[in-house]
């Protein structure tokens, strides 16, 4: 059970970690909206992967 929060917690940080990463490279550079949708889609792309890896893992727990 430990192994699971601890888990899911990585996961999570991971992923906000990545997120603000990519906001504020996209926030520096004032190069358009272009840059910023792309960003964007990686948060959310990053946030889909992290999910269904946590919905796996619990399945192989339980």
């Amino acid at each position: 059970m430990a192994v699971f929060i601890l888990g899911c917690t990585f996961s999570v940080l991971l992923g906000v970690s990545a997120c603000f990463v990519v906001r504020a490279s996209s926030w520096v550079s004032w190069s358009g909206f272009g840059r910023a949708r792309i960003g964007l889609l990686v948060c959310v792309a990053g946030f889909c992967l992290v999910m269904s890896r946590l919905v796996n893992f619990v399945r192989l727990c339980y």
